[in-house]
């Protein structure tokens, strides 16, 4: 029943401008208080179905995100940013946070489908400076779409793949506008050639957002959302229980309030649950016997004589509640300078305990000297000063100092962009240093497991890092060059020495990343090639010297480059082409007799073919081929990744 008034939410915001892509410009996001940086933007309808069937596949195609896993039609993907982890990133709807203290595999676990996406943002960078403690080594901001047509979406294909989207789109008066959207999608799983074929997957959910102005002082923007999603999680954790199972039900919601023009004061509040039930035998497959579960005459058991009682869940909380102001000073009407001031304060709980019954025990956090347990809350502040903007002639300065609380200590953040025209057709020179830091998950902490133990003892991470780069916009060509340095402090992982039987969670040494990104855009007059984009990115870090076995942290991307190509050769038929290639530093493992043993990634080239056919101005048809030469990859530590995929369908718009 409660499904069925998801309908009923009323929403209130304020109404977002949209950005053309391929531009490059300051975006401020969560209070609009944050210090701006430069991102990217991906536009979901200028693909072939105005999207993708999942969240992850749709940020698959963006060229500044590592998304490791994903793709079309699967559960699961972890996001990656300039060689960071998926618990080193921060993701922001309509510039509202979200978050889960338990993992930050869930991290995209989000009630939003891609069909209803107006345009996500991507920042490069640590930027905790701008106000949120978990920008370590980027953002990604989702928009929502805004006034305009409504919209129908059935896809169907391979591997049992369905995925239907309706979002309903209204003005409301002079200023508001409502977007109500529902989804569901479906597939079999795709590893059909092998013994186990446990990564089907089953997600739909609701998600609506007002916005509107009142009067012209008054702004007020409204978001909620829920989300069902099973999926198999086909050897994701560890490659010795290929039939682990997730099922996943969150809730999201946000409300923001602005008050005045030139001078303004408003509040932020942000709620997140997530409740994880970790099956690592997949119980409706193995049926429950006197204590055990039991498939034919394979008992699930850890080990000889070790057996799985059932499953693991986690009841987790993220809530923010944030104070700012900010103001301006104006001289013949162009801002001259801003400053901002802000507080915040997020709560983070668990609810449940290891692999044991929920909230029976408490847990010691050191760190915090705090005993956790079900009425025990993780609290951190943050108070954020700055100088916001400051323009003079063919430049601009922003700044920011915060002071971030976590448990008994006081962490300083800080960060500071310059930006300077070279000459009046010249390029813009950016120069930027800024700071991150990033809290322990719940899981890093205390997830003991049959391969893995936690570290209570965990400190948080820091880092602060250094870049430089140049853009440039011409009439038909757009050039973007930076190169960068991270220097990282008690970075965490999940590692193993080659004496340890079990992986666990460490402060590695101090380490250092740099790299370098260049991106070129260029549009042609000719129907045959519309636009070619070429972007490149080359990371390196200096590794510890000690010999260990690395999950997550040291397996980044050495060489990254994606290639795309925009045709339309015929009237109302555009074809959009992706080749990328990937060389991963790092090793993998993989089952063979007597154990597991590791190999080095291996280079590879996907190519990705998307076509859309505008048969009137209200029905579109398309086609998605997703790894179209089929080339056999991992990609996320023990996990076979999708060969080709391809699907079709039909989005009508009313």
């Amino acid at each position: 029943m409660k499904h069925r008034l998801g309908w009923l939410w009323l929403f209130f915001a304020w109404t977002l401008g949209a950005q053309t892509a391929d531009t490059l410009s300051a975006v401020r996001i969560g209070l609009n208080t944050a210090g701006s940086g430069y991102y990217d933007s991906l536009h979901p309808d200028s693909l072939a179905g105005g999207g993708s069937t999942t969240l992850t596949g749709l940020l698959e195609s963006a060229p500044t995100v590592d998304l490791r896993g994903g793709g079309q039609g699967v559960g699961f993907g972890d996001l990656s940013i300039r060689g960071g982890t998926f618990n080193q990133a921060a993701v922001f709807i309509n510039g509202i946070p979200t978050g889960n203290p338990q993992t930050g595999h869930h991290l995209l676990q989000l009630p939003l489908d891609p069909s209803s996406l107006q345009s996500i943002r991507i920042i490069d960078g640590s930027i905790g400076f701008a106000g949120y403690g978990n920008t370590y080594a980027g953002a990604v901001n989702l928009i929502s779409k805004t006034g305009g047509p409504s919209d129908l979406l059935v896809e169907a294909g391979q591997y049992g793949l369905v995925h239907s989207a309706i979002n309903l789109r209204t003005t409301q008066g002079k200023n508001g506008h409502l977007l109500l959207s529902q989804y569901l999608t479906y597939s079999t799983g795709y590893l059909t050639k092998d013994d186990v074929n446990n990564t089907g997957l089953l997600s739909y959910g609701q998600f609506g957002v007002y916005r509107t102005r009142l009067a012209t002082r008054f702004r007020l923007l409204v978001q909620a959302g829920w989300q069902s999603k099973n999926f198999g999680a086909n050897r994701l954790y560890s490659p010795y229980f290929p039939w682990q199972y997730e099922r996943l039900r969150n809730a999201h919601a946000g409300l923001r309030l602005t008050f005045g023009n030139r001078w303004k004061t408003g509040l932020m509040l942000a709620a997140n649950l997530l409740k994880d039930r970790f099956e690592l035998f997949r119980e409706d497959r193995f049926t429950y016997r006197n204590g055990y579960y039991i498939y034919k005459s394979d008992t699930a058991a850890y080990a000889p004589g070790v057996y799985y009682r059932g499953a693991n869940i986690h009841l987790s909380g993220d809530f923010s509640a944030a104070l700012f102001a900010r103001g301006s000073i104006r001289k013949a009407g162009k801002p001259l300078l801003g400053i901002r001031l802000q507080a915040m304060r997020r709560f983070q709980n668990i609810y449940g305990n290891k692999l044991g019954a929920p909230g029976r025990d408490s847990i010691y956090l050191a760190a915090e000297r705090l005993w956790l347990n079900r009425s025990a809350v993780r609290i951190t502040d943050l108070w954020t000063l700055g100088l916001q903007e400051l323009f003079w002639k063919g430049g601009q300065i922003e700044a920011a100092f915060s002071l971030l609380r976590y448990g008994k200590r006081y962490y300083p953040l800080g960060g500071i962009r310059l930006q300077k025209k070279l000459g009046t057709t010249g390029p813009a020179l950016v120069l930027r240093a800024g700071s991150g830091f990033r809290l322990p998950t719940f899981t890093e902490l205390f997830y003991n497991g049959p391969t893995n133990r936690g570290n209570p003892v965990l400190q948080p991470e820091r880092n602060w890092e250094l870049e430089t780069g140049l853009f440039n916009q011409w009439d038909a060509l757009w050039l973007k060059l930076s190169i960068f340095y991270r220097y990282d402090q008690a970075s965490i992982d999940w590692i193993r020495y080659p004496t340890d039987s079990h992986w666990h969670a460490e402060n590695l040494c101090n380490r250092s990343t740099a790299g370098l990104r260049a991106r070129i855009v260029y549009r042609f007059n000719s129907p045959w090639l519309h636009k070619a984009e070429l972007s490149y990115q080359y990371l390196t870090d200096n590794r510890p010297a000690v010999r260990f076995d690395s999950k997550y942290a040291l397996d980044y991307l050495r060489h990254y480059a994606v290639l795309g190509l925009e045709q339309q050769p015929v009237p109302k038929l555009a074809l959009q082409w992706t080749a990328r290639f990937k060389a991963r530093r790092g090793e993998y493992a993989v089952p063979a007799s007597g154990g597991i043993v590791f190999k080095p990634y291996k280079p590879f080239v996907l190519l990705d073919v998307d076509a859309r056919y505008r048969a009137t101005r209200k029905l579109h048809l398309f086609v998605h081929a997703s790894n179209l030469t089929n080339v056999q990859t991992y990609d996320l530590a023990f996990v076979p990744m999708p060969g080709r995929w391809l699907s079709a369908g039909v989005r009508v718009f009313f």
